[in-house]
């Protein structure tokens, strides 16, 4: 089976529910499709919006690698300021409290 180029989404509402039960409700409806002959076969919706599907680029999962790494020492560089600014606070009432005594 070959990978799906284009991908069709509407706006349509239920049916074929239990007794007619659900029927009526609006829903996201959606159809992938292999050539632009299968798509134009499937007519047009109201509200449509057609997406073309590609892969990702050769070089995806290290982009995504090196983003993780830069938010992680971002991450990391806040922590250790908080901790820092924590330990100056600290470090000031030691000095008061042997000021006072």
């Amino acid at each position: 089976m070959k990978k799906p180029n284009y991908l069709k989404t509407w706006m349509g509402v239920t049916s074929g529910s239990h007794l007619g039960r659900d029927d009526g409700h609006p829903e996201q409806k959606f159809a992938t499709f292999v050539s632009l002959t299968a798509l134009n076969e499937h007519g047009e919706k109201k509200g449509e919006r057609i997406y073309v599907l590609s892969d990702p680029p050769a070089d995806f999962d290290e982009q995504r690698g090196l983003a993780k790494k830069k938010k992680k020492k971002k991450d990391l560089a806040a922590a250790i300021q908080t901790q820092q600014a924590k330990v100056e606070r600290e470090q000031q009432k030691l000095q008061e409290l042997q000021n006072a005594g």
